[in-house]
C-alpha cells in the first residue's frame, strides 16, 4: 500500500526559492523582523481564544469526570449545634400510649441550653457497576474533548499557512508585476522615440502605451491583493495588531507522495482509510462512541440494587461538661424502582446517538476523501506544469540572450530586447504561481493526512 509518509519525494523546500525564480532581490527586508510561518502558528496556538476555550472545555469535561466518582468515596458529615429553648412539653399522639393520659404542661418563658453534635458516615459498598460505568464514559467524553481541541488546532493551522502562503504568493506576484511595469515603461519610451523619429507607426507607441497602463494596473492590484492577504492572516493570526513583519520562503515539514503514486487511481481509497485513522476528528468520534457505550452500560445497571453502610455518632447534653454520647452502625439495600420504566427511553435515545456517531465516522471519511482528493489533483497538476514551465523558462532565457547579443551587435533594435526581457519575466511570473499552488497543496496535503505540526 502506498505510504502517506515513506516513499515520497519532498515538495520543493520553499515557495519556492522565489528569488531563484523571479530572479529578483530577497523579498525580506534588512529593517523588519522575519516572520516564519512556524512563529506564525506559535502566535496564534498562544493567544487564539478558541483555543483557550477549548482548554476550558476539557478541563471542565476532566472535571466532570472526577465529580462522577464522587458517588464512590464515603460520604460523612459533621455538625454541631446549639439551643437555647423553653422546654415546655406538649403531648403528641402517638408518642406516648393510650392508656397513659397526658395533659399540656403549662407554659413557661424559662429556658435551657442545650448542646448536640454528631458524626454520620456513610459508604456504598457497590451498586454493581453503575457508578463506574457513568466515571468511563465521562472520562471517554473529556477525551472526545482533548481530541476536538487538536482538531481545532489543525484547522486553524491550515487557516494560518493558507493565509501565510496567500501573502507570499501576492507579494512575490507583486514583485514580478514590478518588473513587468518597469520592462513596460523602457518599452514605452523606447517606441515612444522610434515613433517620434518617424521609424515607426504611431500605432505601435498606443499599443506601448497600452501595455504600460495595463502593467500599472497589475501591480496595483498587487498590491490590493498584498493588503487583503495580511488582513486575511490577520485575522487567521487573532492578531491584536495588523501583521506588517516580512515573510520568509515556506518550507514543507513533511513530505508528500511521490508523482508515480499520486496518479495511483487505488491510492486514494488507501489513504483516506490512513488519514482518517490519524485524524483528530477521527479520535474524537470514537471517544464520543466509547462515552455512549458506557453510559448504555450505566444505563443498564441503574436498574440494579445499592448496597450501603453507615455509622453515626453523638454527643448531646443540657451541659457542655455532661453530654451523652450515642452511636450506631448499619447498612441498608436501596433499589431505585423508577429506573425500571426509564430505562428503555433512556436506552433508545443512547443506541440512536451511536448510530448518528456511526454516521458522522461515514461524513468524515468522505470528507478526508475530498479533501486529499482536491491536494492530490492540485500536486499533479503542478508537477505537470513543472517540465513544461522549465522548457519555457529556458527558451524564454535563450530569446533573451540572442536578443541581448543581436542589440550588442547593433544587428537589432532595443525594442526587441525589451519584448523578450517581458517575456522571460512572464514566464517566471507563471513558474512562481505554479510553485506557490504546489506549496499551498503541500499545506492542505499535510492537514488531510493528519500530518500537521500542530505541537
Amino acid at each position: 500500500m502506498p505510504s502517506p509518509y515513506f516513499g515520497t519525494v519532498s515538495v520543493v523546500g520553499s515557495v519556492i526559492g522565489l528569488a531563484l525564480l523571479t530572479g529578483l532581490p530577497d523579498a525580506v527586508a534588512q529593517d523588519r523582523a522575519a516572520l516564519t510561518l512556524n512563529a506564525a502558528w506559535q502566535q496564534t496556538a498562544s493567544r487564539h481564544p478558541a483555543l483557550h476555550a477549548a482548554s476550558a472545555a476539557v478541563q471542565l469535561a476532566r472535571s466532570a469526570a472526577d465529580i462522577a466518582a464522587v458517588p464512590l468515596l464515603p460520604a460523612t458529615l459533621l455538625s454541631v449545634g446549639y439551643q437555647q429553648t423553653t422546654a415546655n412539653w406538649v403531648p403528641r399522639p402517638g408518642v406516648l400510649p393510650k392508656n397513659l393520659a397526658a395533659k399540656s404542661g403549662q407554659s413557661s418563658l424559662d429556658t435551657y441550653a442545650f448542646w448536640q453534635s454528631s458524626v454520620d458516615a456513610r459508604w456504598l459498598v457497590t451498586d454493581f457497576g453503575r457508578t463506574r460505568s457513568a466515571v468511563t464514559a465521562a472520562d471517554f467524553a473529556a477525551d472526545q474533548h482533548v481530541a476536538s481541541g487538536k482538531a481545532l488546532r489543525r484547522q486553524l493551522w491550515l487557516q494560518v499557512a493558507l493565509a501565510y502562503c496567500g501573502v507570499v504568493a501576492a507579494e512575490q506576484d507583486t514583485l514580478v508585476a514590478n518588473e513587468l511595469r518597469e520592462l513596460a515603461v523602457k518599452r514605452q519610451q523606447a517606441v515612444h522615440a522610434r515613433v517620434q523619429a518617424r521609424i515607426r507607426p504611431a500605432a505601435e507607441l498606443a499599443r506601448a502605451d497600452s501595455d504600460l497602463a495595463m502593467a500599472q494596473l497589475a501591480v496595483a492590484d498587487g498590491e490590493q491583493e498584498i493588503a487583503a492577504a495580511r488582513q486575511q492572516l490577520t485575522v487567521a493570526m487573532a492578531a491584536p495588531q495588523p501583521v506588517v513583519a516580512e515573510l520568509t520562503a515556506v518550507t514543507s515539514t513533511t513530505d508528500v507522495p511521490a508523482y508515480a503514486q499520486l496518479a495511483q487511481p487505488d491510492a486514494l481509497q488507501q489513504w483516506t482509510e490512513v488519514a482518517s485513522r490519524h485524524r483528530e476528528e477521527w479520535a474524537a468520534l470514537q471517544a464520543q462512541k466509547s462515552a455512549v457505550q458506557a453510559q448504555l452500560i450505566a444505563n443498564e445497571r441503574a436498574q440494579l440494587p445499592s448496597i450501603f453502610v453507615g455509622a453515626s455518632a453523638s454527643l448531646q447534653g443540657t451541659e457542655i461538661d455532661g453530654l451523652v454520647a450515642n452511636a450506631a452502625i448499619g447498612g441498608g439495600i436501596e433499589w431505585p424502582a423508577a429506573a425500571l420504566w426509564q430505562a428503555r427511553p433512556a436506552a433508545t435515545a443512547l443506541q440512536a446517538q451511536l448510530r448518528a456517531i456511526v454516521a458522522q465516522q461515514d461524513v468524515l471519511r468522505a470528507q478526508v476523501r475530498g479533501d486529499l482528493d482536491a491536494a492530490r489533483v492540485a500536486l499533479l497538476q503542478a508537477s505537470r506544469r513543472a517540465p513544461v514551465l522549465a522548457a519555457a523558462l529556458q527558451a524564454a532565457q535563450a530569446a533573451y540572450d540572442q536578443a541581448q547579443a543581436r542589440y550588442a551587435a547593433g544587428a537589432t533594435v532595443l525594442v526587441e530586447v525589451l519584448d523578450a526581457a517581458q517575456g522571460l519575466a512572464a514566464v517566471r511570473r507563471d513558474a512562481v504561481a505554479t510553485e506557490l499552488r504546489r506549496a499551498q497543496a503541500a499545506v492542505r496535503w499535510q492537514a488531510a493526512i493528519g500530518a500537521a505540526p500542530i505541537d
